[in-house]
């Protein structure tokens, strides 16, 4: 008989793969460990790759993302969203452009419905820390994940938490992975932030709460000694715009550079500056010193004594 990874990986016929979203439903608990999440949502991955039709394609993306009511913990949720994000980090690059829209899909009705399990925990900081930490390791704390789900979070996450009327603390913590882009981001990805949050949050009068700590961590991304100088008028810019929205003037700084992992704001890197003025000068050291010995190899080898 075919384990239940089996059936949702070979999932083709309709009926198959009803009753392997019937059977994944109802054998998901908070004591599943790490490695058959992974296995489950491997299976899955490959049961969105074989699903085919736009309306197929809602239906099983539904589907899967309310599987994240089945768990109560933050713990469990927490593993559960680091297993999905982790694995379409992984498997993107195998995507080809007639099949990027329905793990879109997939990306964007997950989200939602974590937010919806947010809501039913009725905001608690753990629970909103268990989503916004998993989003961070999955997608942004490694330099190996493309930016395509990086930029997609990027295009949902306001739309979500408008429709969800998230309090402006809980909203805060689930911007912080992209608001932490801002300094070691791609700059697709820093750009893709400031025009699909921080501008939108400056025509909305309802979030003003939420614009107003968006622009202190968009003023301390701007001041971070690690963030691009290419980037810093960009970010000014956003700063200024928020401000005149805000009314807030001086906004000081929440996020220092970039965080970690677990969340916390990592250390700006010391002297990298400094080391890559060395290295440049050194490289002007080496270019005279270059021009100097062909200058004189040019007069030597064309001295009238030589004639």
């Amino acid at each position: 008989m075919p384990t239940l990874q089996q059936r949702l990986a070979d999932s083709a016929d309709p009926r198959t793969r009803r009753q392997a979203m019937q059977a994944l439903t109802e054998f998901l608990r908070d004591d599943l460990d790490d490695l058959a999440m992974k296995k489950l949502w491997r299976s899955i991955f490959f049961a969105m790759w074989l699903a085919d039709l736009p309306k197929v394609h809602d239906e099983l993306a539904r589907a899967v993302a309310k599987t994240v009511h089945k768990f109560d913990t933050p713990d469990a949720v927490q593993r559960w969203t680091r297993c999905f994000t982790s694995t379409l980090a992984s498997e993107w690059a195998r995507l080809d452009k007639y099949r990027l829209d329905k793990y879109y899909l997939l990306a964007r009705h997950f989200v939602r419905e974590a937010l919806q399990w947010c809501l039913a925990k009725d905001w608690a900081p753990d629970a909103c820390d268990a989503f916004a930490s998993a989003i961070q390791d999955g997608w942004f704390a490694s330099p190996k994940c493309p930016d395509g789900p990086r930029l997609h979070y990027g295009d949902v996450l306001l739309d979500a938490l408008v429709e969800v009327e998230a309090p402006s603390a809980a909203a805060h913590r689930f911007c912080r992975p992209l608001l932490n882009a801002l300094v070691r981001g791609s700059t697709s990805v820093a750009t893709r932030v400031l025009d699909r949050l921080a501008e939108p949050l400056a025509d909305v009068e309802a979030m003003r709460p939420l614009a107003c700590l968006v622009q202190a961590d968009i003023h301390g991304a701007a001041a971070a000694a690690a963030t691009p100088s290419a980037r810093r008028p960009r970010l000014y810019a956003a700063v200024k715009l928020l401000s005149k929205a805000t009314g807030v003037v001086d906004a000081p700084p929440v996020v220092a550079s970039a965080t970690s992992a677990n969340g916390d704001a990592a250390p700006a890197v010391p002297g990298k500056r400094p080391k890559v003025r060395e290295n440049l000068k050194k490289k002007a050291r080496k270019a005279a010193l270059r021009k100097r010995r062909y200058d004189g190899f040019q007069k030597k080898k064309w001295h009238p004594r030589n004639t």
